[in-house]
């Protein structure tokens, strides 16, 4: 019993310092985002990104489920 509420623990605590990775990214001062357009009623897309730490988030709000058997694809260049 102390074995797993010991490891529910350490994984918290991954999942906390994740969430906090994420946060410090998307609150950084020299964080620039872009909002991405869609025609018709499509998803909210943001994207943010941190030239200097080389990182790039990108959020999407009402977003449909693919259709059965397909999945989403992000490509970057």
């Amino acid at each position: 019993a102390l074995a797993a509420a010991r490891n529910e623990l350490a994984a918290a605590r991954t999942t906390v310092a994740a969430r906090d990775s994420l946060l410090a990214t998307l609150l950084a001062p020299d964080v620039r985002t872009a909002r991405l357009a869609a025609t018709g009623a499509g998803p909210e897309v943001r994207v943010f990104w941190n030239r200097r730490e080389r990182v790039v988030v990108l959020t999407a709000a009402a977003l449909r489920p693919p259709a059965e058997g397909r999945t989403y694809q992000l490509w970057g260049i």
